[in-house]
């Protein structure tokens, strides 16, 4: 576990579904969902996130109410939009890369309607058909639809310069030099970032200086900067991943971020 004291699934519950999100061409972003209820004397996790093919998990709870979760799926045209159903019906996120924070709040119920029954399932339509809409399951009363949270959004093509930076070799615990990304908008309709954010391996070694780009509206032709710090908290190889999410096709444009942990110096001081 990267966020959580306990070791995933501690409790010993079901694991209700498993996702692994097609957006990662690797096949490594991976969610877990688990059948407990979160309770005061257990503190159950009930959805899991992994990027890394399962090597390492983060605890993505956040303000969830205590109930049992049961499937979830990502939308297909934005990889930062998750849904998850659960005994207390469907939630959904449009940064879930910000709910492994505890002290966020970023899950939401999803629509209205629904019937005082468990959602054991969910299937999202595909991005290339028609209606765009999410189903969902229900124990007992049928199956219910509601347009994707991303129907009807416009498209356009961005690209992330440079692909991959690196760092270079830093002595322990010390900060580098600034370097920065360019996001440029290669499309004819406007770009619109939402969030930007680091993942991966070594993702407190990594942090974000200055964000140009969140909440920007990126004009065709235009661009905004996003500028990055490489402090190694190790010794050796220190890679991480930079994340933009935007209305670009699957949501997101990333760039590789690597850089070396090196022992620091002695300095003397005496007089």
């Amino acid at each position: 576990m990267t966020n959580d004291q306990l070791r995933v699934n501690y409790f010993g519950f079901d694991i209700s579904g498993l996702f692994i999100d097609p957006h990662d061409p690797t096949g490594n972003t991976v969610y877990a969902t688990v059948e407990g209820i979160p309770n005061p004397q257990q503190n159950v996790c009930v959805v899991y996130r992994s990027v890394d093919g399962g090597a390492h998990w983060s605890n993505i709870r956040s303000n969830l109410t205590s109930s049992a979760a049961n499937s979830l799926v990502v939308d297909p045209q934005d990889a930062n939009t998750a849904y998850l159903a659960t005994d207390a019906g469907v939630y959904f996120t449009r940064n879930v890369g910000s709910c492994g924070n505890s002290s966020s709040t970023c899950w939401s119920q999803f629509g209205t309607g629904l019937p005082a029954a468990p959602v054991v399932a969910l299937s999202a339509a595909p991005a290339t058909t028609t209606p765009n809409v999410l189903a969902a399951a229900t124990y007992g009363r049928g199956v219910w639809q509601i347009p994707l949270v991303t129907a009807g959004t416009q498209l356009t093509t961005a690209t992330l310069d440079p692909a991959s930076i690196d760092f270079g070799a830093q002595p322990e615990g010390s900060a580098g030099s600034v370097q920065s990304l360019s996001l440029t908008n290669t499309g004819g309709i406007a770009l619109t970032p939402t969030a930007t954010a680091i993942g991966g391996a070594n993702v407190g070694d990594y942090t974000i200086a200055s964000d140009g780009c969140t909440g920007k509206q990126v004009n065709s032709g235009a661009r905004c900067e996003v500028e990055l710090v490489f402090t190694p908290y190790a010794l050796g190889d220190r890679s991480a991943t930079l994340t933009v999410s935007a209305n670009v096709q699957g949501g997101q444009l990333s760039a590789t971020l690597v850089g070396k942990g090196l022992a620091g110096d002695w300095n003397s001081d005496l007089d």
